[in-house]
């Protein structure tokens, strides 16, 4: 009769939650009252390997050792940044329906790189930046829960807006992030007015001291000894340990420090917007960073990541501790999932080849020029795609797919160039390459997306930010299940990324997002 009534419910497009919730015999496992996703960008499982007789036993060794935990999280996408990542894990599937191709997209227009969710038409709450989620173009997990049941709450923190607006969706209740002009707590006008705990929050003085903070290390020396062939040593990131955050603003963003106030912030949202107290399951979603702009193998980057990972170990303790105090690890499903590639720092071997991007585009523009005649036919690039100037092509009587062509071919010839697709060729799925047709789309991909060889250093001449080592070996990351009476195990067998979203809206007996097409994982409840 329930099996009946259900699907009736679900033909005419109504709430389920009321029902499901009141008939637990009939379902099996309840849903959990509180379920917490915590995201770590550039999270790498062999550290959590190599680091573990350094933690503590409440933070990563619980959830590894407790938990249900998948070791090989097929990503599938070519490219692999925090924010598209994130949105490929909420919404369950790729960019190429999504739409988050990366942090930036190329505005035409004004032939640059912005960010993609930049949105004039929403002012900043306690900053400047203006941002929104309606770049996403398909619902999110957290979407489906407040569809299907208004009474949820769903919360979405962490230290930069992206994954934040990206995880939280369309219809969370609130987006937190921390302002690097001031260290306040900030958000977007899109969703609803700072609660009135949070300005009193903003008001206090930790407010300030935040930036006025600097990363040393935290633990005596003998402590970092656990990055393999590494010794021990005292040397740590002179260059960041003499200045505080509020000199270099952006730096605190990828700090333990800022992992820490998460979690801190998290703590405190739990208990003033009173998240998993009653029979409506609540959603809060953190995100927390695991970058180092240090090489690994150097004695700086050693140290610099013992630290990072460390301090992390203990934030996530104590925020287990809270929420077992006032929800119940019982009630509670957390899972922890990795984000984005690890983003290596340029290789200063004198042997390591460089590619050039910039470059790479002005070689095209020269080839088209000889082609065609002389003109702007390259408006821009990022690290692995060209745009060309589609309005000349057309005011040129030329046929678009064919210099797109030409334009491939050159580039394919091109030293430290190991593969070029085209617009065409990915929006027709001619490509037979599944990583890259999921990251690519049709109005916000360039005209031209390549590959370089893998070991060698991409370099900016304009944005020294973006430099970096590429290394195409992380094509997984890590999923961990915890609480609400999932079983512990490891699951060494290879999932995917997009698995996560219809998994979670099994737990919580909600409709999967609009172009969700991963599969649901046997979490196996007690």
């Amino acid at each position: 009769m329930y099996q009946k009534l259900l699907l009736a419910l679900l033909a005419l497009g109504l709430p389920v939650q009321q029902l499901t919730a009141a008939d637990n015999t009939a379902k099996g496992p309840s849903a959990p009252r509180l379920v917490i996703g915590i995201h770590i960008d550039q999270l790498q499982e062999e550290y959590l390997r190599w680091f573990m007789e350094g933690f503590g036993q409440e933070g990563f060794k619980t959830l590894l050792e407790q938990g249900r935990a998948y070791s090989q999280v097929a990503y599938q996408l070519a490219e692999k940044d925090n924010a598209s990542t994130t949105a490929s894990l909420q919404t369950g599937c790729p960019p190429s329906q999504h739409g988050i191709v990366a942090g930036e997209r190329f505005d035409r227009k004004a032939e640059r790189m912005v960010p993609i969710l930049e949105d004039p038409a929403w002012l900043g709450n306690y900053t400047r930046e203006k941002f929104s989620p309606k770049a996403l173009k398909v619902s999110t997990v957290s979407d489906e829960l407040k569809n299907a049941c208004r009474e949820s709450k769903v919360f979405s923190i962490g230290a930069s807006p992206e994954p934040c607006l990206l995880s939280a969706g369309k219809k969370a209740d609130g987006v937190f992030w921390i302002d690097t002009r001031d260290g306040a707590w900030c958000t977007s006008t899109y969703y609803r007015d700072m609660p009135r705990w949070l300005e009193f929050l903003n008001m206090q003085n930790s407010r300030a001291s935040r930036l006025d903070r600097s990363w040393t290390p935290k633990y005596d020396a003998s402590h970092y000894r656990y990055m393999p062939w590494q010794e021990p040593s005292p040397v740590f990131f002179l260059n960041r340990a003499s200045a505080s955050f509020r000199e270099k603003p952006a730096d605190y963003r990828h700090s333990p420090m800022a992992n820490a106030d998460v979690c801190e912030f998290a703590a405190q949202l739990l208990v003033n917007e009173r998240l998993g107290q009653d029979e409506y399951p609540d959603l809060l979603n953190l995100h927390l960073e695991a970058g180092c702009a240090e090489a690994p193998a150097s004695q700086k980057g050693a140290v610099q990541l013992q630290d990072l990972y460390f301090r992390m170990d203990e934030d996530l303790g104590r925020l287990l501790r809270e929420v077992d105090k006032h929800v119940g690890l019982d009630k509670t499903l957390i899972y922890l999932a990795g984000t984005g590639e690890y983003v290596w720092p340029l290789d200063q071997d004198d042997k390591t080849e460089t590619f050039w991007p910039e470059r790479c585009a002005t070689l095209l523009n020269l080839y088209l020029t000889a082609v065609y005649g002389e003109s702007h036919w390259v408006l821009g690039q990022s690290g692995s795609q060209i745009w060309l100037n589609r309005e000349l092509i057309r005011s040129r009587g030329l046929d678009y797919g064919e210099v797109c062509r030409k334009a491939a071919d050159f580039l394919s010839e091109m030293e430290g160039i190991r593969s070029v697709y085209t617009a065409p060729d990915l929006g027709s799925g001619r490509t037979r390459s599944e990583q890259m047709e999921n990251s690519f789309h049709k109005d916000l991909s360039g005209d031209l997306m390549y590959q370089v060889e893998t070991g060698r250093n991409l370099q900016w001449e304009s944005y020294p930010q973006y430099n970096r080592q590429l290394r195409y070996a992380q094509a997984h990351t890590l999923l961990v299940f915890y609480g609400a009476g999932i079983t512990s195990a490891t699951i060494n067998d290879q999932v995917s990324i997009f698995d996560l979203a219809p998994t979670l809206c099994r737990l919580l007996y909600i409709r999967p997002p609009t172009a969700c097409q991963g599969k649901v994982l046997d979490l196996q409840r007690k």
